[in-house]
């Protein structure tokens, strides 16, 4: 992992503590004109997949981890098995270097391999002159490309572009419906990013508040999360108390 900017460390440790528990104008999605949304017939649900963290512009870094955490609870809502993701953070992390800094399509049947995934996700953002696009590729366990999703807006808009890139996705990996949400918003989706930063920092309260009066499953995902962490025998009294007083429950301790 030499030359691997100590930040980006830093994020994909706020990521991986799911592993252990878990005014914006009209976004149009399309198809990649290289090939087609599903670019085979819905296929059989795949063992495993492992969703990498999406590859963004440092403008977008703040929202990057929530983009990722809502692929990966989306996905398991449609009943599609996600790898743990700090398995899948430990994998990426042996790939990533100073002449190697994003992911790309060329490693999908090394990193499905090492993280014993049936398919891997793979997810880009770009940004220019104020206007969005966010493309989702899905890889079979061989790195044959079976899926491609895009979506394209203002940059306020991310929310909606990742709902239409994600569907040929799920479409590909036969995913159940399931209750139709709304997009997340930027500051949900920062929201997300900032709870679990602090939950992997012990701070629960803290978590707790960055994600107070936002509904939906994956902030419901995340409440589950901390409260879970509270129980851990590690988990500081003080904390705990703390929690309890933010959630008006009663001190266990």
């Amino acid at each position: 992992m030499a030359g691997f900017p100590t930040e980006r460390v830093r994020r994909l440790a706020a990521v991986a503590i799911t592993a252990a528990l878990l005014s914006a104008a009209p976004v149009r999605a399309q198809s990649d004109p290289n090939a087609g949304e599903a670019l085979l017939p819905a296929s059989p649900m795949p063992s495993a997949v492992a969703v990498f963290g999406p590859r963004a512009p440092a403008a977008l870094r703040a929202v990057d981890g929530g983009v990722r955490l809502w692929i990966v609870q989306e996905l398991r809502r449609g009943g599609v098995p996600v790898v743990a993701p700090g398995h899948a953070d430990a994998v990426a992390a042996r790939h990533l270097a100073a002449d190697h800094l994003f992911l790309r399509g060329s490693d999908a049947a090394a990193l499905a391999s090492e993280a014993e995934a049936g398919a891997v996700l793979l997810t880009k953002i770009a940004v220019r002159d104020g206007k969005l696009e966010l493309w989702i590729r899905a890889y079979d366990g061989s790195g044959e490309l079976i899926a491609v999703g895009r979506g394209a807006g203002r940059v306020a808009a991310l929310g909606d572009a990742l709902v239409e890139a994600l569907r040929p996705v799920q479409a590909a990996f036969g995913a159940s419906p399931t209750e139709t949400q709304l997009p997340p918003r930027l500051a949900e989706l920062g929201s997300y990013e900032r709870a679990l930063e602090r939950l992997v920092g012990g701070e629960l309260a803290a978590a707790w508040r960055e994600i107070a009066g936002i509904r939906s499953p994956t902030a419901e995902a995340l409440r589950e999360d901390i409260v879970t962490q509270s129980a851990a025998p590690e988990a500081a009294g003080a904390e705990r108390s703390r929690l309890s007083s933010v959630r008006g429950a009663n001190d266990p301790d």
